[in-house]
């Protein structure tokens, strides 16, 4: 225990038998207050009020004999009695890269804590951050909890490449519904981080550090349950467990030589009456990366020792369209095998085509590295009617296509087909933990020609958001394409577009946006006001268009001049002016 601790001792299963008679029990020494939970059975419970030695002595009768017994209890002080809170990262086991894998950041508290704010970096360039959340920790009750990805130019080169800010608070005071009392003293997993490692064959037997970073005062704190006191870093270790800076040791740990970024400084305390408190102790963490020569098995995706064979190829194209769960003999050795082209990247569609051209007899195994093309293939796509029409423009072929797009919202995808000038490809696609995954291939001798052509119709209904996640673009050659993306996806925000043409005759285009779900009406008014037309409509996220012929409600032909077009779409209105010309 610590010294100033208030939590009760309880000693249970304290039992006297004599195998016959009823027994009675009592405490005849000791502190505290003795129990009976059955017969001849109880517990003592006790608040020790110093650190030493308890002893406890205990009578047991049956109406013909007496017999006692006594027991000690040693109360030693804790190792960490100064720590408040214990914080670290853990990225679990060793993983092969291009996965997504978990990183949580776990708690030990020993004081009530009532909300937090975290800020974690972690290099960028050869992972990406993905989600945070409390769902299933020890904090899952909390009622507020966030993430931002933040901007690290406000310190140029000196803060780490990618940097989250997590920021939790257990009682909103928003009503009768509290956090339940346990999770304000929590103890285990605080929040899971997910992370998207990159697929370079060159991170094998690597650590890729996460850390967390102070930028301000405010930084990896914590508060107490009442938010009257605010804790802060007393310690900081690295991911061994071995202490990288001590706030309390100012012989080895000087303020003059704190790196930048490494706890909050000393100037953060200040000189007012109530300060924040030095007890939370930080570990760093990061995720372990596989050596790929001790699971490299190129080709052989199934792991049957037979390489280049069709049902590695059925294996791989799965992955594309369902994910990582694919794999299920072994998750490591798979993702290094499906470095078919030997470029030192995992999981490419540029392996998946040239694992099915070595399958056809239309390649060799393990070819050279091939350069990507110096010009972009150019994606962009256009919602229309809640529709999504993807679109490329490539300069040369295209052997294969993975596209990732993250659903946001209520989203819905109700179908998927295949553009006019990918007819002769194979399609596939699923919706899986919020990211709908599309592979566009051929086991066979079809490509996409060259030039603009439209690859995808996606079909959805729901309000949310439906953003490009990631691209991989092949040409038949397994030749890489880096990708240029000028994408729409699904508006931000309400916007009434100007008509087109206008002015006009006889026909004119009239479009809008919609973030959300929405019920809507446009209006179109000549110059005295008067309603001369009404369309009406409920739609989901997305562009809406519909032409206007120039007639009136009644079916009338409306005569040359100008006139207004208003739309009102949930709490939206605006209004803008064309021109119908004869």
């Amino acid at each position: 225990r610590c010294p100033g601790d208030t939590e009760l001792v309880c000693i249970e299963g304290i039992l006297a038998s004599d195998g016959q008679d009823t027994v009675s029990l009592s405490q005849t020494c000791g502190i505290g207050t003795f129990e009976l939970t059955g017969i001849g059975s109880g517990r003592v419970c006790f608040r020790p009020d110093s650190i030493g030695v308890y002893e406890f002595c205990f009578e047991a009768g049956d109406g013909c004999s007496v017999t006692s017994g006594s027991f000690i209890v040693t109360v030693e002080e804790k190792s960490d009695c100064d720590v408040c809170v214990r914080v670290s990262i853990d990225g679990g086991g060793c993983v092969p890269v291009g996965i997504v894998q978990n990183v949580d950041i776990n708690i030990q508290s020993n004081d009530y804590i009532g909300g937090f704010e975290l800020l974690v970096g972690y290099d960028a360039s050869v992972m990406s951050f993905r989600s945070a959340v409390i769902t299933g920790g020890a904090i899952e009750g909390w009622e507020y909890f966030t993430y931002r990805i933040l901007d690290n130019g406000s310190c140029g080169g000196a803060c780490p490449g990618g940097m989250i800010r997590l920021v939790g608070i257990a009682d909103a005071n928003n009503g009768n519904l509290h956090p339940p009392e346990e999770t304000l003293r929590p103890t285990g997993r605080l929040v899971r981080m997910q992370y998207q490692i990159a697929n370079d064959q060159n991170l094998g037997d690597q650590f890729l550090p996460i850390s967390f970073f102070w930028f301000d005062c405010a930084d990896n704190t914590f508060s107490s349950r009442t938010g009257d006191d605010l804790y802060m870093d007393t310690r900081i270790k690295n991911s061994e467990g071995l202490i990288i800076w001590d706030e309390e040791v100012d012989a080895i740990y000087p303020e003059s030589a704190r790196p930048f970024g490494l706890g909050a400084p000393d100037s953060c305390i200040g000189d007012k009456p109530t300060v924040p408190i030095r007890c939370v102790e930080f570990i760093n963490g990061g995720i372990c990366v596989i050596h790929p020569d001790s699971i490299d098995d190129r080709g052989d995706i199934n792991l049957n020792d037979v390489p280049y064979e069709i049902a590695d190829a059925v294996l791989f194209s799965n992955y594309f369209v369902y994910g990582i769960s694919v794999f299920t003999r072994n998750p490591a050795g798979q993702t290094a095998a499906s470095d078919v082209n030997a470029d030192g990247l995992t999981l490419t569609v540029a392996d998946l085509v040239q694992l099915i051209r070595v399958i056809i007899g239309d390649a060799n195994p393990v070819p050279k590295p091939v350069t990507p093309y110096a010009d972009q293939l150019v994606l962009s796509d256009k919602v229309v009617n809640d529709v999504l029409h993807v679109r490329s423009e490539a300069v040369s072929s295209i052997g294969a296509a993975h596209l990732i797009y993250k659903l946001t919202g209520d989203i819905e995808i109700s179908d998927i087909t295949p553009g006019l000038d990918v007819a002769n490809m194979d399609m596939a696609y699923s919706v899986v933990d919020g990211q709908l995954r599309i592979l566009i291939y051929n086991i066979g001798e079809n490509y996409i020609p060259k030039g603009t052509r439209e690859l995808v119709r996606i079909e959805y209904e729901g309000s949310g958001s439906i953003e490009l996640a990631s691209s991989d673009f092949v040409d038949y050659f397994a030749r890489q394409y880096s990708t240029s993306y000028k994408g729409s996806a699904l508006p931000k925000e309400f916007a009434l577009k100007q008509n087109y043409p206008n002015p006009f005759n006889p026909l004119t285009t009239i479009s809008f946006s919609l973030p959300r779900q929405s019920e809507w009406a446009l209006d179109i008014y000549n110059v005295t006001g008067k309603l001369v037309r009404r369309f009406e409509g409920s739609n989901g996220a997305g562009n809406v268009s519909f032409d206007w012929d120039g007639t009136a409600n009644g079916g009338n032909t409306v005569a040359s001049g100008i006139y207004f077009y208003r739309l009102k779409a949930s709490d939206f209105s605006d209004t803008k002016k064309m021109v119908l010309l004869k």
